[in-house]
């Protein structure tokens, strides 16, 4: 069975869970660990990432905790699951 790495979503959502392949995010745990100062597993644990924070580490790049544009979320989203996409295609 696949590992998985889980989404982070608000208190109130009513969907079901959500996860991606660990082996899309596993590449980048260094960056994880940059932006939120915890290991894949520890994160995966506490209940993962928001696809914005998650599109972050999966970019290598530094996350800005600022306020989110809440209309921009599902663009995060879509931008998370064209990277697993691509994972895969070039793999």
């Amino acid at each position: 069975m696949r590992k998985l790495f889980p989404v982070l979503h608000e208190p109130n959502y009513k969907g079901k869970e959500e996860f991606i392949p660990w082996e899309v995010i596993e590449p980048h745990e260094r960056q994880a660990y940059i932006n939120h100062g915890q290991s894949l597993k520890r994160l995966a644990s506490r209940g993962g990432l928001s696809y914005r924070e998650m599109l972050a580490v999966l970019r290598d790049r530094g996350f800005d905790y600022g306020n989110g544009n809440k209309f921009a979320d599902i663009q995060y989203e879509f931008a998370v699951l064209r990277m697993v996409r691509d994972f895969y295609t070039e793999n």
